[in-house]
């Protein structure tokens, strides 16, 4: 409910014989509002108030249909304030703000259809919901599942399948409808529009596995697969699961309770700044590692020959970080020369975050 909204201090004369249509027209055109002060209405002064502020219809003491009209494209929630509604009104009204449903006296499906088309959420003012109205709904916005009175699985899989974090809202869920959500998961970005800036903007709207009530391995999987940052939400990791995450990124080695060496060569494999989350190093780890970035030495615990060269090899920055450098790897070690100022700036090689320039596959995540 719409509260009657509150004229401004008096401003037109109170004696009826001094207020004209003069200073009535220039008072309601100054603010629609202004009509609760004038004693005698015409139509001019009514619609030009109407169309100044919609909400002045609660004012207007004889309506037409015109002047609800003009009122409702001023404001549509000035629906509340026709006396008599017509299709034509009550279409008008919900065409311009689906949630203006809600105060429409008489629903029918088209008007709800309408309604719930243009904004799923507008289901929530819906009397009588039909099959066909809740489908639209939730192909407009999975998350009005919440809002079904009577849930079925044709229903419910529209819903995840247009927004896998609307699975939170269903009430039984089978694992046909888990697949389809986890299948849609992943956060929403044009990532080719910012890879030549190096960065990416994620606007994620959740995991849909977080929801999951009963996770199985086939759903953690597919949800994985599809989307590897959803693995935190993994209740029961097994090793097929960790695989298949840290391979997309090595960096959610970090989230692995129980790390094998399988998972950790991947992991680093993938990415070698990975290695700093290894709990157990081995020799065979901490080559991977280095050879996908020669700076992740730095993470080396017991360092050999073979690692350092191999880490001088893919960058020889990483000459900084040998403990016991020998000749041989002084022999390895070439200094960077000097920059040029008088050449074009190019793209700095951020080899310590991602690797050498040529492989690089991470870049940093900015959360809108």
């Amino acid at each position: 409910m719409i509260t009657m909204p509150k004229p401004r201090q008096h401003i037109l004369p109170r004696d009826p014989k001094k207020q004209t249509r003069k200073n009535c027209l220039a008072a309601v055109k100054e603010d629609g509002t202004d009509l609760y002060y004038v004693v005698n209405q015409t139509h001019e002064i009514c619609l030009e108030a109407a169309k100044q502020n919609g909400m002045a219809l609660a004012y207007v003491k004889e309506q037409i249909p015109e002047i609800c009209i003009a009122a409702i494209k001023q404001d549509c929630m000035a629906l509340e304030f026709v006396n008599e509604q017509t299709s034509e009104i009550c279409m008008t009204a919900v065409k311009l703000d689906s949630m203006a449903l809600q105060f429409v006296k008489n629903q029918t499906p088209e008007l709800c259809l309408e309604a719930v088309r243009n904004c799923g959420e507008a289901l929530k003012y819906v009397k009588i919901q039909t099959r066909e109205i809740c489908i639209a709904a939730m192909k407009n916005d999975g998350e009005a599942l919440q809002y079904v009175k009577k849930q079925t699985g044709e229903i419910c899989l529209a819903a995840v399948n247009q927004r896998g974090s609307a699975i939170q809202y269903v009430i039984d869920e089978t694992e046909e409808i888990c697949l389809a959500a986890v299948k849609k998961d992943g956060p929403d970005f044009q990532f080719t529009e910012y890879l030549m800036h190096g960065i990416t903007i994620s606007t994620d709207h959740g995991c849909a596995l977080e929801y999951i009530r009963n996770q199985t391995e086939k759903i953690c999987l597919a949800a994985v697969k599809q989307y590897c940052r959803c693995f935190p939400y993994v209740k029961k990791q097994t090793d097929k699961i960790c695989l298949a995450a840290v391979k997309q990124d090595g960096l959610l080695l970090k989230y692995v309770r129980n790390q094998t060496p399988e998972i950790c060569l991947a992991a680093v494999q993938e990415n070698g700044v990975a290695l700093s989350y290894v709990k157990s190093q081995t020799p065979e780890i901490c080559l991977a590692a280095v050879k996908r970035s020669g700076i992740q030495l730095v993470f080396v615990e017991k360092q050999t020959p073979e690692i350092c060269i191999a880490a001088l090899q893919e960058n020889s920055t990483a000459f900084a970080f040998i403990k016991n450098p020998t000749s041989q790897m002084r022999k390895e070690y070439k200094p960077s020369p000097p920059i040029n100022e008088n050449l074009s700036q190019s793209e700095p090689d951020n080899d310590f975050s991602s690797g050498s320039r040529r492989n690089r596959k991470n870049y940093p995540i900015i959360e809108v």
